[in-house]
Formats: C-alpha cells, structure tokens, sequence
C-alpha cells in the first residue's frame, strides 16, 4: 500500500508540474530542421525489404569547389546483392549540389551533398525528390523522378519557380507522399499554402494561401483521411504563446476544423 500511495503521489506532483509550466510561457515546438527531405538520410527499405540508396559521385569536400558530377539510385537486398539500378542516372544538372549548408556558421555536411531525399513506395516504387536554390536559404522549386523495382523511370513532375514565392519545406510523409510549403511574402506577414503529391509527383491536395502567421507555421503533416493538420503558435502578451490548429478537407479546398489553445 505503501508503494501505490508513493506512486500516486508522485503521479499527482507530475501533473502539477506539467500544469504550472503549460501557463507559464510554455511555447509549443511546431517548426524543425528535418521539414526540408535535404537534411534526411539518402537511404530508405521499403516494406519488400530491399535498401535503396542514393550516391553522390564525386562530392567537393565543404569549402572547395563543387565537383559533383550526380547521382544514382541502387537497391539492394538483405544479403548486400544489387538487385536494380536506377537508369538513368541522376546527372548534376538536375541533381544539383548544395555545397555550402551551415547552421551557426558550421558546415551541416563534410562534403558536398546533391539536393535530393528518396523514400521507398509500399508498391516497390522509389521516388526521389529534388529541392532546388537551396544557396539562397529557400527553394523556389521541386521536382521528382519515379523509378520502378527494376530501376526504370517511370514518372516525373516539376513545379515552379513561380513569381515571387519560395518553398520553405518540402518532405515525405510515413504514407510516401509529400508535402510542399509555399510562402509568399516575408515574416511576419507572410501567407502560405501547401500542396500534397503523391509518389509520382501528381497533386492530390492544395490549399488557398492562409494566413499571415509569421515564422512559427509548423510542420504540416497528413491524417488517415488525407487531410492537412497545420499547426502554428504566436506571442501573446505577458510572455505566453496562442497555438492553433487547422484541419483542411482531403482535396485542401476549405478548413473544416480550427482549434485555438492558450495563451499559455
């Protein structure tokens, strides 16, 4: 008896805890560095079992002139075989390198690295995503390439540049699609909208501009329905944070939820 009220105790010391810091200025973490498939591992299994990789050839060491030269896509087996090659090979015109990456002034990379993230289908498809200006801190395009099991390319979509827009993020979901964040405008007062494609880089949901919401929109992710789920927080007076989240119907068209809660 002794052990459950000790437990008990300690349970409800918790939960006083955890409700004192929810209203003292606590500030939830919606953004992060992984909302941009560039900062992934170029690795991926799928559920056949089989390991794709993606090599880089002839990557510069950071700091010294890009030697990239591309890429290409391999999948392995359990046993370490090359069961498939992508052909074609990923050439340095579309797979372009992103040399200079730092945070705090630090390389992010010991070598050059090529502006790709893949994902491995449930179908045995791999899809590769491109990710392009990324020198300039945001991207203003993206591209994919489709190759089947065999290794063959069998799809590829493009978007963008559009005028005056940048992609703050691009990155897959668990499901295999990806998610597309587009912003016009500067903080804080930009607005942003998001597009959903599938693993051939077909659109399967885009939302109108929303907003503005400053720097803190987090990273928007799918539901089992399809639906966008964005969260964003905001300052509020006396040091607390608003967070709110919105829900979109499958095709992005309307907002069919939002939840507002705080200031905290």
């Amino acid at each position: 008896m002794k052990h459950s009220g000790k437990i008990a105790f300690l349970a409800l010391l918790a939960a006083a805890c955890l409700a004192g810091r929810a209203y003292g200025g606590a500030r939830p973490v919606v953004d992060g560095l992984y909302s941009i498939s560039l900062f992934d591992s170029k690795t991926s299994v799928g559920s056949d079992g089989l390991l794709r990789v993606l090599f880089d050839y002839s990557p510069a060491l950071a700091g010294s002139p890009s030697t990239y030269s591309g890429s290409a896509l391999w999948i392995i087996n359990p046993n370490g075989t090359l069961v498939a090659a992508g052909n074609p090979t990923i050439p340095a015109s579309v797979g372009s390198s992103f040399l200079n990456s730092t945070i705090l002034d630090k390389s992010v990379f010991p070598y050059e690295r090529s502006n790709t993230g893949l994902f491995a289908q449930a179908d045995g498809n791999t899809t590769v995503l491109f990710y392009y200006a990324l020198s300039s801190g945001t991207g203003t395009q993206i591209a994919t390439w489709t190759y089947n099991s065999g290794g063959a390319l069998i799809a590829a979509a493009v978007y963008g540049p559009f005028s005056g827009v940048v992609i703050p993020g691009a990155y897959f979901e668990p499901t295999g699609k990806i998610i597309v964040k587009w912003r016009v405008g500067k903080n804080p007062s930009a607005a942003y909208a998001a597009w959903v494609l599938d693993e051939f880089g077909t659109i399967v949901s885009a939302t109108n501009y929303q907003g503005p919401f400053g720097p803190a929109l987090g990273k928007i992710k799918l539901n089992s329905k399809g639906q966008q789920i964005w969260p964003y927080a905001f300052p509020s007076s006396g040091g607390t944070f608003v967070t709110n989240i919105l829900t979109f119907n499958a095709s992005g068209s309307a907002v069919v939820n939002a939840l507002s809660f705080g200031p905290f």
